[in-house]
């Protein structure tokens, strides 16, 4: 029995590395370590029951035997199918005992649900193998207990094709639609600039006819201090919920200067992210050029550049989305010369935004902005959201209410986070549903294989 599980493991972990990666491994790490929560209880009951048996059978008392088999048994059978319905209806409790990464999380619930599908039949397993060791017939379970191991190696082959064809939820680099790095020479920062793109052209039907030809609505998406354009993707499940709603993402880099303009050094963040990343992209891709279609979002330093560039080229963008936003001019006077941390210094706000005097009342200061547009009626529509435990909670309070008092469209949001990627990746998807999307057409691919 040890010998067939044993070459099972083996087999599980070269087969896992091999055709899932490490998330397939770090998985099925998982997984074990929640079966081992119904295998030891079991476990237990079947070796405090062996004496037990053993003796009455010894001693000559059959009725004694059958009384203590039968609640070994029905124990074990309880406790097993018990265990089984809730890891069927709420895998995801299960796995976050043990790792809380999104992606880990989606794998290991979609696994978990194959790999414990019949777990329940492990009461009577164990019950009855166990019996058969106290009644000195130890011989007798092994077929059974080898057809398990057996039928796992023979269906790996089987199971590893699968895999390849019907990748899970975030599984191998989620690949879900066309993901496009692009480098081009920005005129407003004068150099060459990196930025990723997620692209929903790659769908097509069965039996393999494209899609219709469309331009995409199209979300700008900033990134926070210390980012740059791969954090979307790989902090958040953005790809997912954007291919689910025909949506492109345009992700360019901020490299810590807060998107707004520092002409001395010829740092036109602003500018760059407000005209010339939307013109030029327009241009690349399929991209539509309604206002109603273009929206601007982003998180902590990224949240205040989406609102900044989106209150300014308010002409171009329709929404815009502000996660945990970093409001500078809110709490200027928390930063001093002596700072231990450079972005809570005085110098280094003076250097992106000018003396700190003269920031109130500027066009980087978010509330002028808002009252500029005080005659407008088409005011772009706003979400702000910002975790419980986030230090920057009063000040997105705040900023909801001011916003809401300059008659613009809030939808403010609090949910349980912190500063953190987990708070971040539940919210983007809030926004991409509170997005004015229409529907997205479910052509194949990795998540939908159409069969």
């Amino acid at each position: 029995m040890l010998a067939t599980e044993s070459v099972l493991n083996i087999s599980f972990n070269a087969s896992l590395s091999r055709y899932g990666g490490d998330i397939a491994v770090g998985a099925m790490t998982i997984i074990t370590s929640v079966s081992q929560l119904i295998s030891m209880p079991i476990s237990g009951v079947c070796q405090g029951g062996q004496p037990l048996i053993s003796f009455n059978f010894g001693a000559g008392h059959r009725d004694r035997v059958r009384q203590a088999f039968r609640c070994q048994f029905f124990t074990c059978v309880g406790y097993a199918v018990a265990f089984w319905a809730l890891v069927m209806l709420l895998p995801e409790a299960f796995v976050r005992i043990f790792n809380n990464d999104p992606a880990l999380v989606d794998y290991t619930v979609w696994a978990m649900r194959i790999y414990m599908l019949g777990i329940f039949s492990t009461g009577f397993q164990v019950s009855c193998q166990q019996s058969f060791v106290a009644l000195g017939q130890a011989a007798e379970p092994f077929p059974h207990r080898a057809r398990r191991p057996g039928a796992f190696l023979f269906a790996q082959p089987a199971a590893a094709r699968y895999n390849e064809e019907k990748t899970p939820p975030c599984g191998k680099g989620k690949p879900f639609m066309a993901l496009i790095q692009v480098n081009f020479v920005s005129q407003t920062l004068m150099r060459t600039v990196p930025l990723q793109v997620v692209l929903p052209v790659d769908k097509f039907t069965v039996p393999g006819q494209p899609l219709p030809e469309r331009q995409y609505p199209t979300l700008y998406l900033l990134h926070g201090i210390f980012g740059n354009y791969t954090d979307w993707v790989s902090g958040t499940r953005i790809q997912r919920w954007a291919e689910e709603h025909d949506l492109a993402v345009v992700m360019p880099s901020g490299d810590n200067r807060f998107y707004v303009d520092q002409p001395a050094s010829r740092d036109l963040y602003g500018e760059f992210i407000g005209r010339e990343l939307v013109e030029i992209t327009r241009r690349m891709f399929p991209l539509s050029r309604k206002r109603e279609d273009t929206f601007i979002g982003g998180l902590s330093m990224g949240g205040y550049g989406a609102l900044r560039n989106g209150l300014k080229y308010h002409e171009t963008f329709g929404a815009i989305a502000a996660l945990s936003t970093a409001n500078v001019v809110a709490t200027l006077d928390q930063y001093t010369d002596d700072a231990p941390v450079f972005f809570q210094g005085k110098p280094y706000i003076e250097a992106l935004f000018g003396p700190v005097a003269q920031i109130p009342g500027s066009d980087k200061d978010l509330l002028y902005l808002a009252d500029r547009l005080a005659d407008v009626p088409d005011k772009p529509r706003v979400y702000l959201a910002c975790g419980q435990s986030d230090h920057l909670l009063p000040v997105n309070r705040a900023l909801a209410h001011d916003l809401e008092a300059r008659h613009f469209a809030v939808t403010y949001r609090e949910a349980p986070g912190d500063h953190e990627w987990d708070f971040w990746d539940s919210q983007i998807r809030q926004v991409v549903e509170w997005l004015p999307l229409g529907g997205a057409a479910a052509g194949v691919n990795s998540g939908n294989v159409g069969v």
